[in-house]
């Protein structure tokens, strides 16, 4: 948190004081919520300031400088810009913290990734290809680098990843509960824009275990050296060995990969 000062009037416009503000330095700092808000094309200096600091607006109506309220505003504005806010969160978070249904939940996430029940992924699969549909209905298909998903789009996705996890309810297409806006918005944002980056595989598969990697490793190269009698094994790309040389060095290899 960033922690500034502007001063205000007092009573009969005499007195000079001093409000203290909390101000959010970035995305892990806000909720997905006020994130939200602060994207209003409409949004009033006052109010955006509010929303950040969490201090009335009528409050800040007594500032002594307008310009004061307009300069912290504007640039905290600036910084919280959905645009360049999806741009700067990749680092996918292991636990998420927010309140439901007013008591304090705790989520872990599972290194490896996987939307279910059915009806959960069918949903997150159909907002992002409709997300993308629309996308394309406006740009074609040259223009994938201005891609954005909606607030609403990321939100409803995250949605339907934590929905039983966090409800505890089975899934439903009617009557689900919302959350989003309680989340900490990077971490919204992340689980979203990973999403999207999968879309439309967005189950995380887990990756082969060491052994059946170097299983197939040795079953290439060993079909390689019974298929192909006759090719030379380039050691350094100039010298070629002869057919038993090749072979040591492929069980040198071999080896080496059992040795890590």
């Amino acid at each position: 948190m960033n922690v500034l000062t502007i001063k205000t009037i007092g009573e009969d416009n005499l007195d000079e004081g001093a409000l203290v503000l909390n101000i959010p330095a970035n995305l892990t700092e806000i909720t997905f919520d006020q994130l939200v808000k602060l994207q209003n094309a409409e949004i009033t200096n006052f109010e955006a300031l509010s929303i950040f600091s969490g201090v009335p607006v009528d409050v800040l109506y007594n500032a002594k400088s307008y310009q004061d309220v307009t300069d912290m505003a504007r640039i905290y504005l600036d910084l919280f810009k959905y645009s360049a806010a999806i741009d700067e969160h990749d680092k996918m978070p292991r636990k998420l913290v927010f309140k439901y249904n007013g008591k304090r939940k705790k989520i872990k996430i599972k290194k490896h990734i996987v939307i279910t029940p059915a009806g959960a992924y069918y949903e997150a699969n159909k907002i992002i290809s409709d997300e993308l549909r629309a996308h394309f209905d406006i740009y074609g298909d040259n223009n994938w680098g201005k891609f954005q998903p909606s607030l609403t789009a990321c939100a409803a996705v995250v949605e339907a990843f934590l929905h039983c996890e966090v409800t505890g309810k089975p899934w439903s297409d009617t009557g689900r509960d919302r959350f989003a806006g309680n989340m900490i918005a990077s971490d919204v944002l992340t689980l979203a824009k990973y999403f999207f980056n999968r879309y439309p595989n967005l189950n995380n598969p887990k990756p082969e275990k060491k052994l059946t990697v170097v299983y197939k490793t040795i079953l290439a190269r060993f079909k390689t050296l019974l298929c192909n009698p006759d090719t030379k094994y380039h050691a350094d790309g100039s010298k070629s060995v002869t057919q038993k040389e090749t072979r040591d060095r492929v069980r040198i290899r071999w080896s080496g990969l059992f040795s890590e």
